[in-house]
């Protein structure tokens, strides 16, 4: 027969319907003449019915033999993932055996300090963990476990604040805010009365430093920190979400760690930690002022979590820092005594601006070529609007950044004035 594609023309003698073979694959094709004699239309394919079942046969061979092979991928994929992790768990314990001798041999000296350990809430902590296959112990947690019972056998006693040394380091670091040093000079001497007359010597104190932002309160802690021979610890509360930053994680948590309060008397090496509380009412997590509570409340005795041991606090003191101390749960502010830090004035921060100014000046080696006029300082501190003093410092940074810039112009003396500072457009906001 004619192959289809070597037909040119039909003449009226051939039937409507031709059947030709298609060499490629053996099928029968249908192929419709049309009134033109030219035009031929492809038609669907026609096959025998042993034809279509021998195709039907074959297509479920195909998709069973897919089927199984999804199947073994999938096997295969698991025995390989279960082997890895076979071979990485070998592997682990293997290293952990390799290098037990080095952990045996310091456990083994941590054992006979261990059996001289006083509390037994401790020596019971510490021996379970000495107990635990050595590619599980934490033999750093025993240590601490040794240095908290060292501490709770240790003597410690507060110590009287030097009056004149205090009021002179308040004065070179906190500029102005003389009724705030005042009411810390006097709660000082306070303190140092009950000290020497063995009053509450054996209790926390909580105190809450209150006041706007950029007053100074965080540098106000610290001070008194200093003044009492205290190691300070500084704990942000701003986002705080729970109370296990402060208590601790139990040790059935991956990842567990100690809190904060017994960190601070660990690293410090003392029971005489001054604990700073910062943006106390900013805890997003009310957990976290509820372990407070027991705290603030003449709690001598706080229980870590992580290493399972009571804390001595008898010779804490707590301070927290508000913006405004009103937002504390009222079962809180019933156990703290508030001391109120007042907004800066205008002259406060105009000497803000001349101390910040000079200090600048010296550091970036322009004394000799910058002149300010004393009503500078005023014009710097009618620019900035904040209670504190955060914005007079950054505008102080700013006026430098501009001045370096005239120099670099080629300007070899300055005279700053009002007139000049509203020239520059130097424009602070603290937010």
């Amino acid at each position: 027969m004619t192959n289809v594609n070597s037909v040119g023309i039909l003449s009226n003698s051939v039937p409507a319907t031709v059947y030709e073979p298609k060499k490629n694959n053996n099928k029968v094709v249908a192929f419709k003449a049309y009134d033109n004699r030219d035009q031929f239309v492809r038609q669907p394919q026609m096959i025998s019915p042993q034809e279509a079942a021998m195709q039907r046969a074959i297509l479920q061979q195909q998709k069973e033999a897919k089927k199984q092979k999804t199947k073994q991928n999938i096997i295969t994929g698991v025995s390989v993932a279960s082997g890895l992790a076979i071979i990485a768990m070998v592997l682990m314990q293997m290293k952990a055996m390799k290098g037990a001798g080095i952990n045996d041999q310091k456990a083994a000296k941590l054992v006979e300090r261990v059996k001289k350990i006083v509390n037994p809430n401790i020596k019971r902590e510490a021996e379970e963990e000495l107990a635990r296959q050595p590619y599980e112990r934490n033999l750093y947690r025993v240590e601490d476990l040794l240095k908290i019972d060292e501490l709770a056998t240790k003597v410690e006693t507060r110590t009287t604040a030097d009056l004149a040394k205090t009021k002179a380091r308040l004065d070179s670091e906190v500029i102005g805010m003389d009724e705030a040093k005042e009411k810390i000079l006097d709660y000082l001497k306070a303190l140092n009365y009950d000290i020497e007359h063995g009053i509450n010597n054996d209790k926390p104190i909580v105190i809450c430093l209150d006041g706007s932002p950029g007053t100074g309160k965080s540098t106000l802690v610290k001070e008194i920190a200093d003044a009492l021979g205290m190691y300070f610890k500084k704990v942000s509360l701003g986002g705080a979400k729970n109370g296990e930053m402060i208590t601790g994680f139990e040790r059935t948590y991956a990842g567990a760690t100690p809190g904060v309060i017994a960190k601070a008397q660990l690293e410090g090496g003392t029971k005489k930690v001054l604990y700073g509380f910062d943006e106390a009412e900013k805890a997003s997590g009310q957990s976290v002022l509820d372990v407070l509570l027991p705290i603030f409340d003449n709690q001598r005795i706080f229980t870590d979590k992580y290493y399972n041991a009571n804390i001595d606090l008898s010779q804490s003191i707590f301070m927290l820092t508000t913006n405004d101390y009103r937002l504390l749960p009222e079962a809180l502010r019933n156990r703290v005594q508030v001391i109120r830090i007042k907004d800066y004035s205008p002259e406060i921060k105009a000497k803000i601006a001349k101390s910040k100014l000079t200090q600048e000046l010296a550091n970036n080696k322009m004394t000799d070529k910058v002149k300010i006029t004393e009503d500078s300082y005023s014009k710097i501190a009618d620019l900035t609007k904040d209670k504190g003093g955060r914005e007079t410092t950054l505008f102080v940074d700013n006026l430098i950044q501009k001045l370096k810039g005239l120099f670099v112009e080629g300007q070899k003396e300055i005279t700053v004035n009002p007139e000049l500072i509203d020239k520059l457009k130097i424009n602070v906001m603290v937010q």
